[in-house]
């Protein structure tokens, strides 16, 4: 997409992070690197973070996401789902 120069969007950026927590945890961290340098991020994406440290063992690193979010009032929209 950076090569195209196309800006991704809420939901481009949740399929990536949603194919990625199957382990690719290195790479979610890069790609919420670069979510955060656009400025697109929102509260869904650090949920999808946090859940991936969790499913990795990373529970410290899950729970500063969390408290980050807390910090930053940032937080995912009730009643909706991260599933595509």
């Amino acid at each position: 997409m950076e090569e195209n120069e196309d800006k991704p969007n809420e939901i481009t950026i949740l399929s990536i992070l949603l194919a990625l927590q199957h382990g690719l945890v290195g790479l979610a961290e890069r790609v919420m690197e670069r979510v955060v340098e656009l400025g697109e991020e929102f509260g869904g994406d650090y949920v999808l973070l946090s859940n991936i440290y969790a499913g990795a063992g990373r529970w410290s690193d899950a729970e500063r996401v969390r408290r980050s979010m807390e910090e930053w009032n940032l937080m995912k929209t009730v009643g909706s789902s991260n599933l595509l």
